[in-house]
């Protein structure tokens, strides 16, 4: 049976009140867009549904009724007014809310059961590594999401937040190709102007606030997958403080850890670093990309945050800008790429680093810059002499096809990459 749209039904209004909530639009705005359709709207109201939104409450059916005042009427609640006087503790009875969204997650369970159904329940326990040294901040994925992540059939999503001179640029691209960026530009008075391809439109709040309201929903997209996480803004920039405030307050605000592949973020503090990578969850995060600031450099310790040493067995690529680690550095021998500059380089750690790639199926190159006490190329010893065309120092057969060459300056410090083996 086919159903007739009703363009002055509450159900309507709901639902172009929730679209324009989407849009990023202000209760203000949304009120004023709709007055000539619903005369009756106001700012109270809209922003009653807004708070609805927010919490992932998304009926908006006849049970619901919010009026002009912005007083939520649920008719859910079932008061009988003519029983005598009660106890205080006696409890009023209510029918649960239905969550659309929740209806649309388990249907999408129902249809992918067949393929979850072939998941093993016994997950690798190194996916939930979990610190000794403090009690959990999170807690542990829910079974249906650990299957789905051992499958790789989740939905899966792209992020890219970027500060840029009084703006923020917020894109997102989905695996089914669907791509959007919005502009969150800074106005005179403090206030915000929100464009995509679409639309345009105003709020009283700061640019950063609006833009990060915005980013949190798609951070908080239950059991998506960013394929890449990346949060970036020049050092230079004249909001970069509050921005990355902004994003740490939006991470200390999760309640599940998120799962991300790829993480690039730039930071001032480390703790910025370190709020972020503990709200990811271990296993997943294949490559991190970190670029710090250049005039407030630090040393990033193993000690200093548990997610990291968790993390550091999972990863693959490593490229981190600006700052220093004193991490020993045969822990990044079982990376494809790596890219740090190292605090101390003794011509033990050298060797050693050097020992394991040549045995590692998956390297391909590292730079590693920092303070070298000892002579490289005698740390690196035995090597062979480089080849009549080739510019490097020197370089370890370690194949019938594979070579590893090498060379090392003051300024770029000490260069590995892997290439193939030319025989003539």
């Amino acid at each position: 049976m086919s159903t007739i749209l009703d363009p002055t039904s509450e159900i309507y209004k709901r639902t172009a009140i929730h679209c324009l909530y989407e849009m990023g639009m202000e209760p203000n705005v949304v009120a004023g867009e709709l007055s000539i359709r619903f005369p009756g709207i106001t700012t109270a109201e809209v922003s009653s549904w807004f708070n609805r939104f927010r919490e992932g409450n998304l009926e908006i059916g006849e049970i619901v009724s919010i009026n002009e005042k912005g007083i939520v009427i649920d008719k859910s609640i079932d008061l009988d007014l003519n029983e005598p006087e009660s106890d205080l503790t006696t409890q009023i009875s209510r029918t649960p809310h239905v969550n659309v969204y929740q209806q649309y997650t388990a249907q999408l369970a129902n249809a992918n059961q067949r393929a979850i159904n072939l998941a093993s329940l016994n997950l690798s326990s190194n996916l939930d590594v979990q610190s000794t040294s403090r009690p959990p901040k999170f807690p542990p994925l829910s079974m249906r999401a650990e299957k789905m992540l051992a499958l790789d059939i989740q939905p899966s999503i792209e992020i890219r937040l970027r500060l840029a001179a009084h703006c923020i640029v917020l894109a997102t691209t989905y695996s089914t190709g669907l791509k959007e960026v919005i502009r969150y530009f800074k106005r005179p008075g403090n206030q915000c102007g929100i464009k995509n391809e679409k639309m345009t439109a105003f709020t009283l709040n700061p640019y950063i606030v609006e833009a990060m309201e915005a980013f949190k929903r798609y951070i908080r997209a239950d059991e998506t997958k960013i394929n890449l996480l990346a949060i970036n803004s020049h050092e230079k920039e004249h909001d970069r403080s509050p921005f990355l405030k902004g994003v740490v307050e939006v991470f200390n605000g999760l309640k599940e850890k998120i799962i991300v592949e790829t993480l690039e973020i730039d930071f001032d503090r480390r703790m910025e670093l370190y709020t972020i990578l503990e709200s990811v969850h271990v296993g997943p995060l294949k490559n991190f990309i970190v670029n710090g600031n250049s005039s407030n450099q630090g040393m990033l310790e193993m000690g200093d945050i548990p997610s990291l040493a968790q993390h550091l067995p999972f990863l693959q690529v490593v490229r981190w800008s600006n700052m220093e680690t004193n991490i020993e550095l045969e822990e990044f021998a079982h990376l494809k790429v790596f890219h740090a500059s190292v605090h101390k380089i003794t011509k033990e750690q050298i060797a050693a680093y050097r020992n394991k790639i040549c045995e590692s199926d998956v390297f391909s190159e590292s730079i590693i810059s920092g303070k070298c006490e000892q002579d490289i190329c005698e740390a690196l010893k035995p090597y062979e002499l480089p080849e009549r065309f080739d510019d490097s120092m020197g370089r370890f057969i370690i194949s019938d096809q594979q070579q590893i060459r090498f060379s090392y300056d003051l300024s770029d410090g000490i260069k590995l990459k892997k290439f193939p083996l030319c025989i003539f």
